[in-house]
């Protein structure tokens, strides 16, 4: 019995695609007269009783292989067959949870936990870092090198669509330019054609530097390309954190509290090169107004402004400002009407 746990669909759809493979080789070692019956259970559709049908030992065929995605959209019914399975569970048959998350369905996973289920966490990549690393080892596992550039340029540009960036950068390992080569920065920017451009990132590592002129140009490409202004205050954020990060290992309490900036996460490659170069602009009074600068527009583009582009420039000037080594705060304009 398998129990996945989690929202990353790639992650569940990959251990689900293996543990299918693994049923048809058992039973094809085994010498079964017939493949294993695998069944995947709709959880909102079931009926009463199925799942004692389906986990019968066929005479013929290996061992079936029942998949049960979506489990904390359950029905009643299928939880309680579920419960009464799992209070005595067959050994002619397996079983594949996948709960994505949430309360529902609680009693079937403590069950589970506590059984001999073994159980493998499907979580959500959050950070860039370790996208990164994702997407190295992906590359290790095609047989082709990603150079730490490219690498940096597609989760940039990626990042907030997981699937499309492990597809797209499959796809360019798979077939741009000479594969005994690692694939390089600048053929990942053709393929982008300017979409590292349109992300928050970018205009946060124009912020950081000081440079208004760009940081105002990336920002309303980013919006015109329809990036969501959440997204690039959340990269704000990041940044900040980062430069913080980088000049103190460990947070002020009073900053460690806020939700804009979370604990501190190791950075490396090409990340950790820039918020080198740029951290010594920095010091701590001017990145905890910076801080104050996100944590109003976060609030501002969550609803409490009619104009949350607006908010954004300001953000973007307040940072920018700081970032040249003006120290007192710089209030947020009056919402235009």
């Amino acid at each position: 019995m398998v129990l996945l746990l989690g929202k990353q669909r790639v992650f569940a759809q990959r251990a689900i695609a293996s543990l299918r493979a693994a049923a048809l080789d058992a039973a094809e070692r085994a010498g079964a007269m017939e493949p294993p019956e695998i069944t995947e259970v709709n959880p909102r559709t079931y009926e009463s009783s199925r799942l004692s049908q389906l986990t019968s030992p066929s005479l013929f065929g290996g061992m079936p292989l029942i998949i049960i995605p979506g489990l904390e959209q359950a029905n009643p019914e299928l939880l309680q067959d579920l419960e009464t399975y799992l209070a005595k569970p067959t050994a002619d048959a397996s079983l594949v949870l996948w709960h994505a998350g949430g309360n529902h369905g609680k009693k079937v996973l403590d069950l589970c936990k506590k059984g001999a289920a073994k159980v493998y966490a499907c979580d959500e990549l959050r950070w860039p870092e370790e996208k990164a690393q994702f997407l190295q080892a992906e590359a290790g596992r095609l047989g082709r090198p990603l150079h730490p550039d490219a690498v940096a340029a597609l989760v940039a540009a990626l990042g907030d669509e997981f699937e499309e960036l492990l597809a797209v950068t499959t796809q360019l390992l798979q077939t741009v330019g000479d594969p005994s080569q690692p694939l390089s920065l600048a053929e990942v920017d053709q393929y982008l054609q300017g979409r590292v451009e349109a992300t928050g990132f970018n205009v946060a590592d124009a912020a950081v530097t000081g440079n208004v002129g760009e940081a105002l140009r990336l920002l309303r490409h980013a919006l015109a390309t329809g990036v969501a202004p959440v997204l690039i205050v959340s990269a704000m954020a990041t940044k900040i954190r980062q430069i913080l990060t980088s000049l103190s290992p460990s947070l002020p309490p009073a900053i460690s509290a806020m939700d804009l900036v979370d604990p501190p996460k190791p950075l490396f490659g090409r990340i950790a090169q820039g918020i080198r170069a740029v951290a010594p602009r920095w010091d701590d009074e001017r990145l905890g107004l910076a801080i104050l600068a996100v944590a109003r527009a976060d609030e501002a583009v969550k609803g409490a402004s009619r104009d949350p582009e607006y908010a954004l420039e300001a953000m973007v000037l307040a940072v920018c400002r700081y970032a040249s080594g003006v120290r007192e705060p710089v209030g947020m304009p009056p919402t235009r009407n």
